[in-house]
């Protein structure tokens, strides 16, 4: 595989183990009567910047509900995952380190008032190892 591809399934499966985890656009017809919508997701556009810099990944987390408790947690969650120094994710191709962007977190207004979202920004250091 490419690089590339191999930084991005690494932070989708980094993602994924806070909620479940859908690259945008989530196409139609990815949720059925078989295959729900989950009540709790994170959203995101891969964004891949030039190796050894940093850049920012926006994630948006959303919620099936009226309160922003259930983002909060995942937030949380997230938040503590990288700590204050990053937490850095190896891979047989390299590495990459996460740290909290700034902001870290927003409140995502929805003209849907059954759910509730918010923005979290990550700065990535992505690095590959030498071959």
């Amino acid at each position: 595989m490419s690089l590339t591809r191999d930084y991005a399934t690494t932070l989708y499966q980094w993602l994924n183990s806070f909620a479940p985890t859908f690259r945008r656009p989530i196409q139609e017809g990815t949720f059925n009567a078989s295959n729900p919508q989950p009540n709790e997701y994170i959203s995101y556009s891969a964004d891949i910047s030039n190796f050894n810099t940093e850049f920012i990944q926006a994630i948006t987390i959303l919620s099936k509900s009226t309160s922003y408790n259930n983002v909060m947690t995942i937030v949380d969650a997230i938040e503590s995952a990288i700590g204050e120094s990053g937490v850095k994710i190896e891979g047989e191709w390299g590495y990459m380190t996460i740290y909290k962007g700034t902001p870290f977190y927003q409140d995502k207004e929805d003209e849907d008032s059954s759910y509730r979202a918010g923005y979290v920004n990550l700065l990535i250091r992505v690095c590959q190892y030498n071959v």
